[in-house]
């Protein structure tokens, strides 16, 4: 038994070096060596991640993954406009990471308020201008569509937990007030 709960924990330290090792490639990438090496250590100081890091949770890959995301939506970036690979990887990566922890669903909506926000910087360099009322809009008519398309799929995703414990939830509001179904007791 113990050689298995060794075997679990083995991978938790490697989640949370692959995590330092995206953050410092990230930080160094887009600023410095400087900046890199004090965004590794406040990621490494702060409790929550050197728990993470010790004991298998959910939230050493999903961070994890998050990470790698976040990094291939930054290679993407940089070669924008033309066709890249990297965008059909950080899809991969964000769904890998949402079947770690549903948190990473917002992972989506933090791409499209990225693009949003370097929309401007990127026309400036390219000699146009984006009002700022067209990026407004912008945000305020697709946010509402992104929440939308992302509520339903954890519905979903909730409904087939719900179902791997042999519990048949015919709506949402059934998957909300069953939350996590660890043991179902009927009378």
């Amino acid at each position: 038994m113990r050689s298995i709960i060794n075997r679990e924990r083995f991978f938790a330290p490697m989640f949370g070096l692959g995590t330092s090792l995206l953050m410092w490639w990230l930080a160094r990438r887009i600023y410095d060596a400087r900046v890199a090496f004090w965004t590794v250590l406040v990621m490494n100081v702060t409790p929550i991640f050197n728990a993470g890091s010790m004991l298998m949770t959910i939230d050493a890959p999903s961070i994890f993954f998050w990470s790698a995301s976040l990094c291939a939506v930054w290679l993407a970036l940089e070669r924008s406009p033309a066709f890249t690979w990297w965008w059909p990887l950080a899809g991969l990566l964000t769904g890998l990471g949402w079947l770690c922890k549903m948190t990473n669903a917002a992972f989506f909506a933090s791409v499209f308020l990225l693009v949003v926000v370097t929309l401007q910087p990127f026309a400036y360099y390219a000699g146009t201008e984006i009002p700022i009322p067209v990026l407004v809009a912008l945000l305020v008519c697709l946010i509402p569509t992104t929440i939308g398309a992302l509520i339903s799929s954890i519905g979903i995703a909730g409904m087939d937990r719900l179902v791997q414990k042999n519990v048949l939830a015919m709506s949402g509001r059934a998957v909300e007030a069953a939350g996590d179904v660890n043991t179902l007791l009927l009378d």
